[in-house]
């Protein structure tokens, strides 16, 4: 078990809510009440944080417009009840830049940026000129199909950038490189896993500070709670009967995305489960394992809140 991290050092520890959008039947407009209704949820549940509009937002779909009004209306919504993350994702390093740049204005607690990664030189420049707009507070991810950004150079631009105190994880495989970074670090550098979630209890092990997953917040939540209370094996029966469901919502993000609206509009939060991102081919016997999936879901979310 790593105990290097600090909960003292950081803003934010815990469960971070990454949330979907909210859309119209037709799916051409976003539903900003319903958004609402989703923070509500999730901070009933217990979360500490919100990340938006990330890639589960399905964020190349939206228009600027989209992307800004989504952020106000989180902003508006938590009203300083938890910290809320601004995403900056975008294709080019100009979308980037002017994404980061509104997100500074929104009033967002730490901005989260991704960024390619071809070289050294190109990742250093790229990362220097995002910082160049001085947010207060940076969290750079990592999300790559292979080990991601060098650790030497992530090591680098955290003693050179100050406002970079939050690193989210999202590589093949995480868990390495999530007690790598925490080593060269010396736990000062704050260390967060999203799509990874299904790793969560060796994370934890790892000393990992934050998760960052979609829905279910009650389950994580309570998975957190219990570890650092020292239940360890409370939290580890609860992490395992989650593993159906995230062996299934976690093949790829557009099955996670189907499932989550689904979930969501079962338990009333979203009228529609329309989504945007539309290639895969979804037949009946899928909705038909999501739906068997959903209801034992909603039974394990009525058992982390008995526990």
């Amino acid at each position: 078990m790593n105990n290097n991290m600090s909960e003292e050092l950081y803003d934010i520890s815990g469960i971070i809510a990454v949330l979907n959008t909210a859309f119209s039947e037709d799916g051409k407009t976003v539903m900003y009440d319903e958004l609402e209704k989703h923070v509500e949820y999730a901070l009933y549940s217990g979360v500490k944080g919100f990340l938006v509009p990330a890639l589960a937002a399905e964020v190349y779909t939206l228009s600027k417009e989209e992307r800004i009004q989504m952020v106000k209306t989180v902003l508006k919504t938590v009203n300083g009840r938890a910290k809320v993350i601004g995403c900056a994702t975008a294709k080019t390093q100009e979308e980037r830049l002017e994404a980061f740049s509104s997100l500074i204005e929104l009033g967002c607690d730490v901005i989260n940026v991704a960024l390619e990664y071809d070289n050294d030189e190109q990742y250093r420049k790229n990362l220097r000129e995002i910082a160049s707009l001085n947010p207060k507070t940076l969290m750079v991810q990592d999300w790559s199909n292979g080990y991601g950004v060098p650790d030497n150079l992530i090591v680098e631009l955290f003693n050179e950038i100050k406002a970079f105190k939050y690193y989210k994880i999202e590589t093949v495989p995480a868990n390495i490189k999530y007690s790598r970074i925490i080593s060269l670090t010396n736990g000062k550098l704050a260390v967060g896993g999203g799509w990874a979630v299904s790793q969560m209890y060796n994370a934890l092990e790892r000393g990992v500070h934050m998760m960052m997953p979609t829905g279910m917040y009650e389950v994580y939540v309570k998975i957190y709670d219990l570890y650092k209370e020292g239940k360890f094996q409370e939290s580890k029966q609860l992490f395992n009967d989650l593993l159906p469901v995230l062996a299934f919502s976690n093949q790829n993000l557009e099955i996670s995305i189907l499932y989550f609206k689904m979930m969501m509009k079962k338990q009333g939060i979203y009228t529609s489960d329309f989504y945007r991102t539309k290639t895969l081919a979804i037949d009946d016997a899928m909705i038909n394992e999501i739906e068997n999936l959903i209801e034992y879901t909603n039974e394990l979310i009525k058992r982390a809140r008995q526990i």
